[in-house]
């Protein structure tokens, strides 16, 4: 099973494309988007707001006591990284038996026609 169509991968990055109008995205500032979409997954799952906390402060200890903390972009450390999280998606929504394609192509659909500006860290946010 795949996580997302070949189409609408083409039709997400035109999206951004299009409503980032040339804004340049900070890598960090879209792996903090990802945080921020995947704490609400957590919610929706059933997760105490303690126990995100709990999860959220591990990481950064661990990060403090690795030296990472220090802004620097390491890409064999984002591939890896990126590895873990399509992994545990994968079986988190083998767990809860949904199709991850047809859930981005129901988020597309969604999405498609409403108002998106980006930040000034060229994330797409919609206006409050």
């Amino acid at each position: 099973m795949e996580l997302i169509t070949d189409e609408d991968r083409k039709r997400l990055v035109d999206w951004q494309v299009r409503d980032l109008k040339g804004t340049p995205v900070r890598r960090a500032s879209s792996a903090l988007k990802l945080l921020e979409e995947v704490a609400e997954l957590c919610y929706a799952a059933g997760a105490m707001t303690g126990e995100i906390d709990e999860v959220i402060a591990d990481v950064q200890n661990k990060s403090i006591e690795r030296h990472e903390d220090d802004g620097i972009f390491k890409i064999a450390d984002v591939i890896s990284e990126t590895g873990d999280v399509v992994a545990c998606l994968t079986m988190f929504t083998h767990y809860c038996r949904i199709n991850p394609a047809d859930t981005v192509s129901a988020t597309l659909e969604r999405i498609d026609g409403r108002q998106w500006h980006p930040d000034q860290f060229g994330i797409l946010r919609r206006p409050k």
